[in-house]
């Protein structure tokens, strides 16, 4: 209970493939370059980190999308007991994903992966959670006292890393949005 929820890599590679895909001009140029440096980026050196920080269950996050991975998450803790509370404002997103999300510019397996992940959200704007992705990031569950010390590393390690949430002992074994 209140350990938390790490994100490597930034979300919004579906979207972005998707518009470029589809010639739509945000995805052109060094977004798209941006985009390909994302899905390149070895998870090696995250999980080594990860490791080292006392992970507890680890996933990467593919085409499933953000909200499919972490489900899987929760049930890996095997109780049933657990949730997850995502904080969508810390989610780190590729640059212009979120406005393709909100036109519906999306991957053909966004709404498979909506479907196939129920979450609680008390927001309109959740729809990153269901972009697939493309060699996407790690997503860890870190014990809460090493938490912040962890991201740092990760920083220092020339990655990309938030603290996106937490782990909730509620007996409801869902995912929370806010």
């Amino acid at each position: 209970d209140g350990d938390a929820l790490i994100l490597t890599k930034p979300l919004g590679v579906g979207a972005i493939l998707a518009a470029h895909q589809q010639g739509h001009p945000l995805a052109t140029g060094h977004l798209r370059q941006r985009v390909i440096e994302v899905m390149a980026q070895s998870n090696g050196i995250a999980a080594d980190i990860f490791d080292q920080y006392g992970a507890l269950p680890m996933t990467d996050v593919t085409g499933f999308g953000l909200a499919r991975h972490a489900l899987s998450l929760i049930a890996s803790l095997g109780d049933g007991t657990h949730s997850l509370d995502i904080h969508l404002d810390d989610l780190p997103v590729l640059p212009s994903a979120r406005r393709l999300i909100a036109e519906q510019t999306v991957s053909s397996l966004h709404h498979a992966n909506r479907l196939a992940a129920p979450v609680v959200s008390s927001r309109d704007d959740d729809g990153i959670l269901y972009d697939p992705q493309t060699g996407g990031g790690l997503l860890a569950i870190i014990p809460k006292a090493k938490a912040k010390s962890c991201v740092k590393a990760l920083l220092e390690g020339g990655l990309e890393a938030a603290m996106i949430g937490h782990v909730v002992k509620d007996g409801r074994a869902e995912i929370r949005v806010s």
